[in-house]
């Protein structure tokens, strides 16, 4: 998970969802309810992402859906138990003066390979002051990679 990365535990901060646009990718049934968070994640008190995550509470169990609804625990921290994974849709690396020096699309699935979230994350140069210099090369041309990793 994410706190493996800066070394400690990443607190999230609820942000406003007005601009953010449903995305497609998450095979929804008729009847599913579709609910977004969008996030700031802090390590040791530096904001180091934002993060748009539309996600699927029915085919959570109830829980984590509540706890989700309730709580500002990560979303991984919360669905931790049917060990997710994650496929990479997108991946930019950004150079230049932009605040934002990585972004991510990525579906998670539940353990039986299920889609359950679609997230949109932000990573700011910030957090470069936060990971070992070899995670932050800000020399790279910006690039896309686009599929599964």
């Amino acid at each position: 998970m994410i706190e493996g990365f800066f070394g400690g535990p990443v607190a999230i901060r609820r942000l406003g969802c007005a601009s953010a646009a449903p995305p497609a990718g998450l095979a929804m049934q008729p009847g599913e309810a579709l609910l977004h968070r969008r996030v700031a994640l802090l390590a040791r008190g530096v904001p180091v992402s934002e993060a748009d995550l539309w996600y699927v509470p029915d085919r959570l169990p109830a829980a984590m859906a509540q706890a989700l609804a309730e709580t500002d625990s990560p979303f991984g921290t919360v669905v931790a138990p049917l060990r997710p994974g994650r496929e990479t849709l997108r991946l930019r690396v950004c150079d230049g003066p932009e605040p934002i020096w990585l972004e991510i699309e990525a579906l998670l699935r539940d353990g039986r390979g299920a889609p359950i979230a679609l997230v949109h994350e932000r990573y700011l140069r910030g957090a470069c002051t936060l990971l070992d210099s070899s995670h932050c090369n800000t020399s790279l041309p910006s690039r896309t990679r686009q599929g599964p990793t």
